[in-house]
């Protein structure tokens, strides 16, 4: 592109190092509920200076996970992220010490920074536009929607004020959203499930429970390989096993064949299953550039968090942890489930996406009815979980079930089904208490919906009351 009418605008608005380093003091001598609105505010990303958009970082984490900072632990932060020399050492934090600042001007300084950060990001996103308008390199209707979408997003950060305004407009937004697509319900494998429960609405937590054996992780692999297959931006952490492993269990989902997880009918027809992974090849690239095994994962739950955060700023509308009962847990555990979960939190509320954790039920859990006592790990994953689904196996199970709620006539099942999906929490649907009737077919790998359950039968504890009522 050569208009010269361009030509002044090949530099971005100019950010305030000077400012960054005062709020960053300011912060450090701010109350404790202003250190976590401060941090709220503003994403590292905001900081026009690299070294002081590093040391944010580490203060922001800091913050979450005590409550507060300074120098020393700044630096050893810095130090346990391998960022410390980058930001310049000692000398780049007393700098900062150093620097003019006042704690009661910390709110302005956050809106000054903000501010300068909206100017860089409205310059590139009008330049981006412009350059895509002169060059004719994208459709200009696509080209104005997701102009507008990202200018709506540079509108609702910029509420930072400390007076709360009236919610009428919020709301309005949030409709508005809604009907134009911006915030919706992605779909899931199972249909009832999806319109009932919306466990994938924009910016949730989702846990998915299930006993080790139960095809938890089965079922949570189809789930990413069908969002994937319908060009939904995915990332899954799958901390058991490795890569392949779970590549192996995609293609056995995509083929609708379990037999290629078995290493004798592979030795058998080497050629087939040899063609069948030739013909999937892109598929499974696909699928493979989306998981992160446990080689490449970090082992803490403060880490976890940052890796989620990572992918969310890639783009990737679902991101699950499977199972987050492997990550390393601190001895407090309900203090590291709180700092975890409030970053997720702030994470999913900045980019939209959806967060998914695999979990297992409390030790020493019982065949039974679940409740949300019944989880494993601290109360802070129900307080701050969105949904929450419970698969459980059981292959004597029968009952009744309808396709829809609506529907008058039962449906009587024998082998029709084999698991269960009870939803225990659903902040975006309806279907608390709902028992979804799930089969998993052996042949295929598929977990099949097949309706909402009005009732069940254990075979055992039936066949136990027949034989007590004999005796």
């Amino acid at each position: 592109m050569s208009d010269p009418k361009m030509d002044n605008y090949d530099s971005p608005p100019p950010g305030d190092g000077t400012t960054e380093q005062a709020l960053m003091g300011a912060t450090m001598l701010a109350d404790q509920a202003l250190k976590r609105k401060l941090v709220g505010m503003l994403p590292p990303a905001c900081f026009w200076v690299p070294q002081n958009a590093i040391t944010w970082a580490a203060i922001r984490t800091l913050v979450d996970r005590v409550g507060g900072f300074d120098a020393t632990t700044v630096a050893a932060e810095l130090r346990r992220v391998g960022k410390f020399e980058e930001i310049g050492g000692y000398p780049a934090l007393a700098e900062i010490l150093n620097s003019e600042f006042s704690a009661v001007r910390a709110v302005e300084y956050a809106e000054a920074v903000l501010r300068l950060a909206q100017q860089r990001r409205l310059w590139k996103l009008n330049r981006d536009a412009a350059i895509g308008a002169w060059e004719g390199t994208e459709d200009p209707v696509a080209l104005a929607y997701r102009t507008r979408d990202e200018l709506d997003q540079l509108l609702r950060r910029a509420s930072t004020k400390g007076d709360r305004a009236g919610g009428g407009r919020e709301v309005a937004r949030l409709i508005l959203d809604q009907v134009e697509g911006r915030q919706k319900n992605v779909p899931t494998p199972w249909p009832l499930i999806t319109k009932f429960a919306r466990p994938l609405m924009n910016g949730t937590i989702t846990l998915f429970v299930g006993s080790a054996g139960g095809g938890k992780s089965f079922a949570l692999i189809e789930s990413i390989v069908e969002l994937i297959l319908s060009n939904v931006k995915c990332a899954i952490a799958m901390l058991e096993r490795d890569r392949a492993w779970h590549l192996n269990r995609a293609l056995a989902l995509l083929t609708n064949d379990l037999t290629i997880l078995n290493d004798e009918s592979i030795r058998n027809q080497p050629d087939l299953y040899q063609s069948r992974a030739d013909a999937f090849e892109g598929e499974l690239d696909d699928i493979g550039r989306s998981i992160w095994d446990a080689s490449h994962m970090p082992s803490g739950l403060d880490d976890v968090a940052l890796w989620i955060d990572q992918r969310a700023e890639e783009g990737c509308r679902v991101i699950a942890v499977d199972p987050l009962t492997l990550v390393d847990q601190e001895e407090k555990l309900h203090l590291a489930h709180d700092r975890f979960l409030r970053a997720v939190r702030r994470t999913i509320e900045r980019t939209g996406c959806s967060v998914i954790l695999s979990t297992h039920p409390r030790p020493g859990f019982k065949k039974g009815a679940p409740t949300l006592d019944d989880l494993a790990g601290s109360r802070v994953l129900v307080w701050r979980s969105d949904s929450i689904l419970w698969l459980r196996s059981n292959p004597t199970l029968r009952g009744s079930f309808r396709a829809e709620p609506s529907t008058d006539a039962a449906i009587r099942g024998d082998d029709d089904f084999n698991r269960t999906i009870r939803c225990l929490k659903a902040r975006d649907g309806v279907a608390v208490g709902l028992d979804f009737a799930m089969h998993f077919d052996r042949r295929t790998g598929h977990l099949v919906e097949r309706g909402i359950l009005t009732s069940i039968v254990d075979d055992d504890a039936r066949r136990r009351s027949e034989l007590e009522a004999n005796l």
